[in-house]
């Protein structure tokens, strides 16, 4: 982390700079639109068809709804929920926080009859999709990454139910996943990596490193152990 602190700092003192010579020369300066800021993201040059977005994310989310729970603990799930994102399709944003307790209650009893009943709201069943392209050349659904914008109740929901499943989940994770891990960190494991190599290079012992990226490692919702944890 640090080292990419320096590099930003590093790049805005060099933008700074050239920007300063430049603004001295001015026979130089069309050569100024090459320092312009760089739009973040990645742009495509084509789409797959909406329906074939649509049936990526049915596959994705298919699967049993199981049986009846019963959950408890509202409070906890809508402290959770970051405030200061971007509001839902009706406008609303993360600001449960200090809802009267006849709110929470009623919420509460919203959501258990949803797990009893097996019944949405009609607004949960819809949501919006903005699907990010993973390269510049991506033309398949697959090659595309889905960020749901989902209404401010179902978010407070799903909150709910993830708190009652992530501690077994994540004492099912091995040491070795740092990824998309609370408190954990893939930098980690380069740390790790920095004193393995000064040891072997030390006594002239030859190490193999390899970077495995799982392709399509979470294209699919295992439900059975979402359920027994719940």
């Amino acid at each position: 982390m640090e080292i990419r602190r320096v590099h930003s700092k590093e790049v805005r003192q060099w933008r700074s700079d050239r920007i300063a010579w430049h603004i001295g020369h001015a026979s130089h300066w069309r050569q100024m639109r090459q320092l312009q800021e760089k739009v973040s993201g990645r742009k495509c040059s084509q789409q797959p068809p909406p329906v074939e977005f649509a049936k990526m994310l049915e596959a994705l989310c298919a699967g049993d709804v199981g049986t009846a729970l019963h959950i408890t603990g509202a409070r906890q799930s809508m402290e959770r929920m970051k405030v200061n994102r971007a509001p839902d399709e009706f406008g609303l944003v993360a600001e449960l926080h200090h809802c009267p307790r006849e709110l929470r209650t009623l919420l509460l009893e919203l959501f258990n009859k949803v797990l009893r009943d097996g019944l949405l709201p009609d607004t949960w069943c819809t949501n919006l999709f903005t699907m990010i392209p993973k390269t510049s050349r991506a033309s398949l659904p697959t090659e595309f990454r889905p960020i749901a914008n989902i209404g401010l109740l179902y978010k407070a929901f799903t909150y709910l139910v993830v708190g009652r499943i992530e501690e077994k989940l994540e004492a099912a994770q091995p040491e070795e996943q740092h990824g998309f891990r609370a408190a954990h960190r893939i930098e980690e494991h380069l740390l790790t990596a920095s004193p393995v190599l000064d040891k072997t290079l030390a006594v002239n012992i030859p190490t193999w490193i390899v970077s495995l990226d799982l392709s399509k490692a979470f294209d699919r919702i295992a439900w059975p152990p979402l359920w027994q944890a719940l």
